[in-house]
């Protein structure tokens, strides 16, 4: 139902982007003094929309641009950039090119937040990436007026309704699909202080993941005990479920479980990937138990919604297990895992593989002995 009403919203707000500005377009097409000819509509229709299209990379790599100069501005430091395929990583003290790929995203800027939560000022760092869209935009516009009488400005027009499309449904407080959206984020900041702690357990997380480390090697110190607030918003989810394969690699199990039942009480209320981050925590508490019966069971019954994530580490590591364990297929189990082996050179996330991999050579020997 929450699902419906943020899609309800995002698209009343679409139609009322379009239709403020198809009323502009005609505004200007007076302003302009422009042929009112059939062929000169078509053009201006065909300069439009190959505006709106051409400009969707330039605003994806300006939002992630946001994101970085408003986040170094609070205090974070710089990790990684990434738009498409194309990574930028610091290594070393030195700016790395890497081949990355993120199904289903079209880029991503990591940001290292100060060791003290409290310290960053999250909102500058959050509204960065739609602010940019907007001014890109608001250049745009300006861009259209000063061409005047002449050809083509229907093209920038066209790369300023993308612009005021991605910022104004970036900072509106949604949630897409299970995501968040940066707006949505800042709401929940805003609303409960402590959201800024899950907030950060996210973006240190990724920071470190990212440059190799596995969760084993993460200090206790990060993972703060949220209690019955797991899994009541989409930060308090998301740092549960994170929480949650932190304490299984750690060999504390009832810590685990303990925040998964926490999580059990608000599963109604997820959708899209915050569902199947929340199934995802299952399936690894039952793979860190051995439960191969339930592991099955449960991974039959969720694997419509697991799609979402089928050619993400997480996917093929638990087609993996399901492949290995419970169909006892060894050869389809070694092509997910050499599958598995291949995705370490193109996730931002190396760490992660790093922890899979550590995890199934100790289940490979105990099942030896």
């Amino acid at each position: 139902m929450k699902g419906r009403k943020n899609k309800i919203v995002l698209f009343l707000v679409s139609v009322v982007i379009g239709g403020s500005l198809g009323v502009f377009l005609g505004f200007l097409s007076d302003v302009f003094q422009m042929e009112s000819t059939l062929d000169r509509g078509v053009v201006s229709v065909i300069l439009l929309l190959l505006g709106m299209g051409i400009s969707i990379p330039l605003h994806i790599i300006l939002h992630e641009l946001g994101h970085l100069i408003l986040g170094k501005i609070s205090g974070f430091d710089f990790i990684s950039y990434r738009v498409g395929s194309f990574h930028f990583q610091k290594e070393e003290g030195k700016l790395v090119r890497k081949k990355i790929s993120i199904p289903g995203t079209g880029g991503q800027c990591i940001m290292n937040p100060p060791a003290d939560w409290e310290r960053p000022h999250y909102l500058l760092y959050l509204i960065g990436g739609g602010l940019f869209n907007l001014i890109t935009a608001f250049v745009f516009l300006l861009i259209t007026f000063l061409l005047k009488e002449g050809r083509g400005w229907e093209f920038f027009l066209g790369a300023a309704i993308t612009g005021i499309f991605l910022g104004i449904s970036n900072l509106m407080p949604l949630t897409l699909s299970g995501v968040p959206t940066d707006g949505k984020n800042v709401q929940q900041i805003l609303k409960d202080p402590l959201a800024k702690r899950a907030l950060w357990l996210q973006l240190k997380l990724a920071a470190e993941l990212s440059m190799g480390k596995s969760w084993e090697d993460l200090p206790e110190e990060y993972f703060y005990d949220f209690g019955e607030r797991f899994g009541s918003k989409d930060l308090y989810r998301d740092a549960g479920v994170m929480s949650v394969s932190y304490w299984l690699a750690k060999d504390q199990v009832f810590r685990g479980e303990k925040i998964l039942i926490n999580l059990r009480n608000f599963k109604g209320r997820y959708q899209g990937v915050g569902l199947v981050n929340y199934y995802l925590a299952e399936l690894e508490l039952l793979a860190y138990k051995e439960d191969w019966e339930n592991f099955g069971i449960l991974y039959k019954e969720v694997r419509p919604t697991l799609k979402l994530i089928s050619s993400l580490e997480d996917g093929i590591y638990m087609r993996y297990l399901y492949r290995k364990y419970v169909l006892k297929n060894e050869e389809k189990a070694e092509k997910s895992w050499n599958l598995l082996l291949e995705k370490e050179k193109t996730t931002p996330y190396s760490g992660l593989i790093e922890s899979i991999i550590k995890k199934e050579e100790i289940r490979r020997k105990s099942s030896i002995h």
